[in-house]
């Protein structure tokens, strides 16, 4: 399956943005996020799909979370990695959105209108869940891989935000080679968690 997601509108500003640590949800929006927020909404509105592609600390997450406030329910925020639901459900928290999650790990509520859903248990529950009026796949240059595929196939009309970071995205077109490796690990948190905040503390 083709990956068909279209990028939004004002990438380039975003990507000129630092990494600065981590951003609490409960922090004022920062203009740059606006932006992107804006004219991912647009786009959804638009084409029903779009990528919010925001650098590694610029608050990818937190700018979904905006989104997925406003947005019509239900919502699905569709992660593979288990310190990615974590994170979602803390940002989810934070902002005051009622949740469940659709995970080994979590007791399921499909009564709740946002999930966060793990890709693995979802190829095995999705005829149990309500389907999204907007699924948000995070990390979403695993589209292409045939357990998403299979997935997206079946939402029926839903729209579809993708939400990533731009750095990997030009070098894989360029040299005709995959985002992730072959444990499908982007190097995202190693970025955060070490390198970025080794060079802030030189800065």
């Amino acid at each position: 399956m083709r990956q068909t997601f279209q990028p939004i509108e004002g990438t380039l500003a975003m990507r000129a943005q630092s990494v600065n640590g981590e951003l609490r949800a409960d922090e004022p929006l920062r203009p740059y996020q606006t932006t992107a927020i804006e004219s991912a909404e647009a786009a959804l509105t638009k084409s029903g799909s779009a990528v919010l592609q925001m650098p590694t600390g610029a608050g990818k997450t937190k700018a979904a979370t905006e989104i997925i406030k406003r947005a019509d329910k239900p919502v699905w925020f569709i992660c593979h990695r288990q310190e990615i639901e974590r994170q979602a459900a803390k940002a989810f928290a934070e902002a005051g959105i009622d949740f469940g999650i659709v995970s080994p790990r979590a007791k399921t509520d499909y009564d709740k209108t946002v999930q966060i859903v793990s890709v693995a248990t979802l190829t095995r529950r999705m005829k149990d869940m309500p389907l999204p009026s907007l699924a948000v796949w995070d990390e979403c240059h695993h589209v292409a891989a045939k357990s998403w595929a299979r997935i997206r196939e079946q939402l029926n009309g839903a729209q579809n935000l993708g939400v990533d970071f731009p750095a990997a995205w030009e070098p894989a077109r360029e040299t005709s080679v995959p985002v992730a490796g072959k444990d499908f690990k982007t190097g995202q948190t190693l970025m955060k968690t070490v390198i970025a905040p080794g060079l802030k503390a030189r800065m």
